[in-house]
């Protein structure tokens, strides 16, 4: 029997459907292709419900709401729910939890053996996203530099600014 695993890719996302809209047509083939898909959801995704902040049981129910739908939609791209992580630190603040949330990408990327992660922009819009880039970057240096982990960094595009460095009149 030929072994299909090709590797482990790990791929970070501050919300719940960043990783579907960011990159799910690469997901599917890399599924496909025999690669490990691991996606981490670095926050709780309770903060994007029509304007307001959500708290209490009101939160953690829609928080639940997003999971199911991401298991959902993990499922259609051809991976299996238990390569889905939860860390739920909180929505719209995950600047605040870097360091939290760099120890845990790190146990994540040693214990999975993740050969390569994919990040959001550090040009995203949203603060999550930012946050996100900020904790795959220093998660990557410390397997690296800290563990001997081999490990290369792609970005994926959201919704990040990109600033004209010209500008020309037709």
């Amino acid at each position: 029997m030929v072994n299909m695993n090709k590797g482990v890719r790990l791929v970070l996302t501050p919300h719940m459907d960043g990783e579907v809209i960011g990159m799910g047509g690469t997901i599917a083939i890399l599924v496909k292709s025999g690669y490990q898909v691991v996606v981490v959801y670095l926050t709780d995704g309770a903060a994007a419900y029509e304007g307001r902040v959500l708290q209490g049981s009101e939160r953690q129910k829609y928080s639940s709401r997003r999971k199911s739908e991401a298991k959902e939609a993990f499922g259609i791209l051809g991976c299996a729910s238990d390569r889905l992580v939860f860390l739920d630190f909180p929505d719209a603040r995950l600047a605040e939890y870097v360091p939290q949330a760099v120890d845990e990408v790190v146990e994540l990327i040693l214990s999975t053996g993740a050969n390569v992660i994919y990040a959001p922009h550090q040009g995203e819009f949203h603060p999550d996203g930012r946050a996100a880039n900020k904790i795959a970057k220093l998660a990557a240096w410390n397997a690296m530099f800290l563990h001997g982990h081999r490990i290369e960094f792609n970005f994926t595009g959201l919704c990040f600014v990109l600033r004209p460095s010209f500008t020309l009149t037709i």
